[in-house]
């Protein structure tokens, strides 16, 4: 049985699982090979892996040592362990889950599992900084068990309503649960009443606040400059121009990403919620880029928020564009159902059909492929990975 396999099998699927008081306790050994002053917590609604991965890339090239955890992952599982902007190697991560395994099966869910591992992997290697990218919220989320000097929050939207709040004041408030007194805060919020909340709540910690405000119609570039501020905050001092315009230009898995198969060329870009798929269409409507098809498909969430997700792409499409739905395997996928649903609903008077999988979808010669990282992933299998 293959790792992933052996892994799913023995801590169940990937889920939010409460009971933060008990995994604080099983994480309790790490406190002694790391300090807050090397944490990085980056939480948020949208954006979190882009900073994550950018705070990565500028101290890299300031010639430090750092680990980034993130989640979920697109190809395989090593790609959430990061060291020095390498994977960590496929036999030496097995043979160390192997090991973990029957100390701490049913103790820990899926994602803690991996957590640890991650902790471990640290434990040994001594990196200079360790970027954390939360998984879903952040008070409760297991990266939280560790103190940050640092603490970011990319943006606010509503997502996972259930486990969050229903507003988007709540979901803030999950999500400052990784700050903490007297220490760095950064926030890429923009709406004008939360951008207020943090800055009072920001003074009740004597915490010192940087709020980035430009950008506002590019939420990748505004991404990478919280990550500069981050850094010239870590390193105490200015990261360079240079520097900066290199990391402008970098193209991260699954974020923007461009391929080339035959004659097709393919634009990838994860939109998993309502905040990710607007502030994309801003991004193509700003930068003017054109699609003559985009291929979506949604992990599985209330209907009403999968229909505004696609009346959005709808908005900027104006019927010029075909858009195809698509089905792919997945344990977090969209259900079958609610796609004939959607089709049954926008196919005769838009340009929408739907498609069983990803290779018969492929209509058009410049594509942009949306919507769920796990179906980005199923499409880039398709064409080649």
């Amino acid at each position: 049985m293959h790792i992933e396999q052996q892994i799913s099998s023995t801590f169940g699927k990937e889920i939010f699982s409460p009971g933060f008081e008990r995994v604080k306790g099983i994480f309790e050994d790490f406190h002694r090979y790391f300090g807050p002053e090397q944490i990085i917590t980056i939480a948020g609604t949208n954006g979190k892996g882009e900073t994550a991965l950018s705070v990565e890339y500028l101290l890299l090239r300031e010639g430090k040592k750092v680990a980034v955890w993130t989640s979920p992952h697109i190809h395989h599982i090593r790609e959430r362990f990061r060291f020095n902007g390498m994977y960590i190697d496929e036999d030496v991560f097995e043979q160390t889950c192997l090991e973990l395994m029957p100390y701490l099966h049913g103790s820990l869910s899926y994602y803690e599992f991996l957590f640890y591992v991650f902790c471990t992997f640290c434990s040994q290697k001594k990196p200079d900084y360790i970027v954390l990218e939360v998984g879903l919220g952040g008070r409760l989320d297991a990266v939280n068990v560790f103190d940050a000097k640092y603490a970011a929050i990319t943006s606010i939207g509503l997502d996972h309503q259930e486990l969050l709040g229903d507003s988007e004041v709540e979901i803030l408030k999950e999500k400052w649960g990784v700050t903490r007194r007297m220490q760095y805060i950064f926030s890429g919020v923009q709406q004008p009443d939360l951008v207020d909340l943090i800055k009072q709540k920001s003074e009740k910690l004597s915490a010192r606040l940087f709020q980035i405000k430009e950008h506002k119609n590019d939420y990748s570039l505004r991404n990478r400059h919280l990550a500069v501020k981050i850094c010239e905050c870590v390193l105490g001092h200015k990261i360079s121009g240079r520097a900066i315009e290199s990391l402008e230009k970098k193209v991260f898995q699954g974020r923007m990403e461009k391929w080339k198969s035959g004659q097709v060329r393919f634009t990838f870009n994860g939109a998993h919620n309502i905040d990710g798929i607007e502030a994309l269409v801003e991004k193509i409507k700003f930068e003017k880029l054109k699609f003559d098809q985009i291929i979506v498909s949604f992990s599985d969430r209330d209907f009403s928020q999968i229909k505004r997700m696609l009346d959005t792409l709808l908005r900027y499409t104006q019927n010029n564009v075909i858009i195809s739905l698509c089905h792919f395997e997945h344990n977090r996928a969209i259900d079958i159902n609610k796609l004939n649903l959607l089709r049954d609903i926008y196919s005769a008077k838009n340009n929408v059909e739907l498609y069983l999988d990803f290779n018969s979808a492929v209509k058009g010669k410049n594509i942009l492929v949306t919507g769920s990282y796990y179906f980005i992933a199923e499409a880039q299998k398709c064409i080649g990975f």
